[in-house]
């Protein structure tokens, strides 16, 4: 049941709340600002599969830009495969909804386990972090992510969902 309510939650912010949002990643607007791209040319495209193409040939084009020669290529590849919206982010709201989990279940499973039930916050907060650094995702973008994640979390908490996981492990 964890496993489906997380799903679900990646897949509506996916489909549904990214889409409605429509902002521009902040590589998008990076890319813009330096003239390399417009970011409503880009997101007019109808398909991930166009925009990642039509990113790639940009890239490809302006080579001997500042910003795309400072790029590193594993950078480069991430944003050529990161082209739908940036508001929330998917992976702070599916990193804290899984780390809050954890760190429930840890607490009530593992001995000692208040004393351990830090590490999975910290994990999902360097999920955060390294979205930013890749400059996929802004601040508010990882913020919203993480309180939506970690909230929804704690909703399954609060309505006993784990604690069913809990009694059946005991």
């Amino acid at each position: 049941m964890v496993s489906v309510i997380t799903v679900a939650f990646a897949a509506f912010n996916e489909f549904a709340t990214k889409p409605l949002a429509g902002v521009p990643r902040p590589f998008v607007k990076r890319l813009a600002h330096e003239g390399l791209l417009t970011a409503k040319e880009f997101y007019a495209l109808p398909s991930r599969s166009q925009r990642s193409a039509f990113l790639e040939k940009t890239l490809e084009t302006h080579q001997d830009n500042s910003l795309v020669k400072s790029l590193h290529p594993d950078i480069s590849k991430h944003w050529i495969s990161m082209t739908g919206f940036s508001f929330p982010s998917g992976h702070s709201l599916v990193a804290f909804l899984i780390a809050v989990n954890l760190a429930f279940l840890v607490e009530h499973l593992v001995p000692r386990g208040r004393w351990f039930s830090w590490i999975p916050l910290l994990w999902a907060t360097g999920v955060c972090l390294s979205r930013m650094a890749l400059g996929v995702h802004s601040a508010l973008d990882i913020t919203v992510g993480a309180l939506l994640g970690g909230i929804t979390s704690c909703l399954m908490i609060w309505s006993g969902l784990l604690n069913r996981v809990i009694s059946r492990t005991n």
